[in-house]
């Protein structure tokens, strides 16, 4: 059993070489709907999502990282390549800076707690 990206797990399961269990995010996933939730099996809590951001050094410009984030959303409207994001399973959001920054915040506790119960240290 492992856990997996959409992308890399969808071309296993759309060949029949692994059988999908399910999803880790709250609803069903659109390139899979057949394929429950981890709510639906039984987990009501278990919530775990795939998310990719843009990150500058600490003091970056002000004036680069709009034009960064503009551009950044200006490309997650392509239709090119909204199609190929979406047809490997991923969800598109785009955003603010802000927003992206309170993801990070809301998520380190949740790790961190992960990572210390599960006494993973640094190598």
């Amino acid at each position: 059993m492992m856990f997996e990206q959409m992308y890399v797990a969808v071309p296993g399961v759309q060949s029949g070489k692994t059988r999908e269990i399910a999803v880790t995010s709250k609803t069903r996933s659109p390139i899979l709907p057949y394929v429950p939730t981890m709510a639906e099996s039984g987990y009501p809590t278990f919530e775990v999502l795939n998310w990719q951001g843009l990150m500058g050094p600490k003091g970056m410009p002000a004036n680069l990282v709009k034009l960064l984030n503009t551009s950044a959303n200006k490309a997650l409207q392509d239709k090119d390549l909204r199609e190929k994001m979406l047809g490997q399973g991923n969800e598109i959001a785009g955003g603010t800076p802000e927003a992206f920054a309170a993801l990070i915040k809301a998520e380190m506790p949740r790790w961190g707690k992960v990572v210390k119960d599960a006494k993973i240290e640094p190598e």
